[in-house]
């Protein structure tokens, strides 16, 4: 129902009044609202809706800022001075998994491009005839490659840990696991930046020395890395052998626990695709 502002006529439709001509008004619970305040207040309704995303929206885009801002000065200050997380201790512990997380990501990246680059290189000195002989070759898939090569720095670095952390808990200073992470991921910094370095050369088919630089890059998270953390411990405190010994445990303890896992990676991956080779 609407209603004249000037003369009170009510009537049905209309903007303006049958009577007199007036201004008419719509009329709510007994309350008129003109239509040109109800216009404003539904705009106005309406825009709250996106105004409130775009807000959340900012909030994310903030933080996103802010703990890439952290991490940065993170990156800065541990890549001069690694040995300043013995002091730090688990303050820089979320940093620390986003170090180790970030080396296993540029790991997988790179492994995914050099077997890219592996095939094309060979479709490319077949020529003609790769495509005549085995068909249309589709290029690698990323995630399978990319999900592998991820997983196996995820483990292989799971395993430095857990030898770090089983040699240290009998023979060293106490320390808790998230202690220990943190010392890993802050020099796991360098080991990421000579990732990243191996990653740009592939990038640009610089294969021989990008190869290099790889290699170079896994030994140091595999094998520099944890045996100086290792050495570092137990010469704080070593609680029931001698320094050399526990570093001497340490060693054997990594290479017997790893070498059955690349076995069993061998024997799950190598050993069918042998078994097929000699069905043909």
């Amino acid at each position: 129902m609407k209603k004249c502002i000037s003369c009170e006529n009510e009537q049905d439709t209309g903007k303006f009044c049958g009577k007199c001509g007036g201004e008419v008004v719509v009329s709510i619970n007994g309350n008129a609202e003109s239509s040109a305040e109800l216009s404003t207040s539904n705009v106005a309704g309406n825009l709250n809706v996106p105004h409130t995303t775009n807000a959340s929206s900012n909030e994310r885009v903030e933080k996103v800022k802010e703990h890439s801002k952290m991490f940065w000065n993170y990156f800065v200050r541990y890549i001069k001075r690694p040995s300043e997380s013995f002091v730090t201790g688990t303050s820089e512990f979320i940093n620390a998994l986003i170090s180790i997380l970030i080396f296993a990501i540029i790991f997988g990246i790179t492994i995914y491009v050099s077997i890219s680059s592996f095939v094309q290189a060979a479709l490319d000195g077949l020529g003609g005839l790769g495509e005549f002989f085995i068909g249309e070759i589709e290029s690698p898939p990323f995630f399978s490659i990319f999900g592998s090569a991820f997983l196996f720095a995820i483990v292989s670095m799971g395993l430095v840990f857990l030898a770090l952390f089983t040699v240290t808990k009998f023979f060293g200073p106490s320390k808790t696991w998230q202690e220990l992470l943190s010392y890993y991921g802050a020099y796991m910094l360098l080991s990421s930046l000579v990732g990243l370095i191996g990653l740009i050369l592939f990038l640009l088919n610089i294969y021989v020395i990008g190869s290099v630089i790889v290699i170079l890059s896994f030994l140091i998270m595999l094998a520099i890395i944890p045996t100086y953390i290792i050495n570092k411990l137990l010469e704080l405190k070593s609680q029931k052998l001698d320094k050399f010994h526990g570093y001497l445990v340490y060693i054997l303890l990594f290479s017997f626990v790893y070498w059955i896992y690349i076995k069993i990676i061998a024997d799950s991956t190598i050993a069918p695709m042998i078994e097929q080779l000699r069905s043909l």
